[in-house]
């Protein structure tokens, strides 16, 4: 037999072994367990929480560019009338099969918000109304030691709420958002699943321990009149 007849016909066994087990409900030992999924959440004894192989409240912005890329776009986002958070911005990255954007939130004291704000080299305004702060070099570096407080991914792909419920489970709450949108809240996973128009999702992360402070303004949000 030839060796490309041979080739073929064990692409073909492949092919059909591997079927037969997704069919069979199994997984063939030999294929890689596919890690770092979006419901792919792990709390810890102190309250915090592991996603995306980061350990919020512990990782540091160091430790997700080694993760998702170098270069993250680091800047200090403020609404008027709003201190700000100091957030890293990933336009394209990639989540086992799943690809979207990445924002990172660090932990920052107030004094240090202050701070970036003064030292900042230029003011840019956004199209959501806030204002962009963009950081010296100095301070722009030293910021890579920080840790991560929060992380919010928006999919690429569309959702819908059965793909929500299958994936992510029964949530322990639903609040409905702004315009036609929908919140699916974990708090003992520390996950906010906000799903919008379209089918786009923005599934927020942050460490149960300190989820009350993400569900506080959707709650007030959610008992405004209409």
């Amino acid at each position: 037999m030839k060796a490309r007849q041979v080739v073929f016909l064990l692409v073909v066994v492949l092919v059909l072994a591997v079927a037969a087990q997704f069919f069979l409900g199994g997984r063939p030992k030999s294929l890689p367990v596919l890690s770092g999924l979006p419901w792919q959440i792990k709390v810890l004894p102190d309250g915090t929480s592991e996603v995306f192989g980061l350990h919020l409240g512990r990782s540091t912005l160091d430790d997700a560019r080694r993760r998702f890329g170098p270069d993250p776009e680091l800047a200090l986002i403020a609404r008027i009338g709003e201190l700000g958070s100091l957030e890293a911005y990933y336009p394209d990255v990639s989540s086992g099969p799943f690809t979207g954007k990445v924002v990172l939130g660090l932990a920052v004291s107030e004094e240090r918000l202050k701070q970036l704000r003064e030292h900042a080299v230029d003011v840019e305004a956004m199209e959501s109304g806030a204002r962009k702060f963009i950081l010296n070099r100095k301070d722009y570096d030293a910021s890579f030691q920080l840790p991560l407080r929060t992380v919010t991914f928006l999919p690429f792909v569309r959702f819908d709420e059965e793909i929500i419920l299958k994936r992510f489970g029964t949530p322990a709450r639903r609040l409905k958002a702004p315009g036609s949108g929908e919140h699916f809240l974990y708090p003992d996973r520390g996950l906010d699943v906000a799903l919008g128009g379209r089918g786009k999702a923005v599934l927020q992360y942050m460490a149960p321990r300190d989820f009350a402070v993400l569900m506080a303004p959707l709650e007030q949000a959610a008992q405004q009149p209409r």
